[in-house]
């Protein structure tokens, strides 16, 4: 992907994004959940994520995080993946997601993760071994996402 379409990509996206909170993002919380609207199809692991309105809302199992991904307008569950609380190492206040670009223009970008308000920490999705070794070799980069423009519902399963 050339440094042109690649600025032009993350300018979309830095424009197109936004989420709602459903609750207080509180490092102690056990739930979690953001409404993320995705203007451009996204890699997760096990598949793609295509654009649309997702609620993400993680919860604590006895293995760990998990994080459920369902549409917002029929709250329909699409995928489920296991997360990993990490350190938090950006300085973006507020919702951000991070993203990794692959170097061809025939990929889509990965969705490597997310990062609430006023939380020490950030999600990260659990790849696959293979998955991990071409995502290391992409550039990536987090963004900041838009101001809240969503309503919230539960999400059924």
């Amino acid at each position: 992907m050339t440094i042109h379409t690649r600025g032009a990509l993350l300018a979309g996206l830095i424009a197109s994004l936004s989420y709602t909170l459903a609750v207080p993002a509180r490092a102690q919380d056990t739930n979690q959940a953001a409404v993320i609207r995705l203007d451009e199809t996204f890699r997760i692991p096990g598949g793609t994520l295509p654009m649309g309105n997702y609620t993400f809302t993680v919860t604590r199992e006895k293995d760990g995080d998990v994080v459920r991904i369902a549409r917002v307008e029929d709250r329909k569950v699409v995928t489920t993946a296991r997360v990993e609380r990490v350190q938090r190492a950006s300085d973006i206040e507020g919702l951000a997601i991070e993203v990794a670009f692959p170097s061809g223009d025939d990929e889509w970008p990965t969705l490597k993760g997310w990062s609430y308000p006023d939380a020490a920490h950030s999600f990260e999705f659990v790849f696959s071994k293979a998955q991990e070794r071409r995502i290391e070799h992409e550039d990536t980069t987090e963004i900041p996402l838009a101001a809240p423009t969503l309503p919230l519902g539960p999400p059924s399963s």
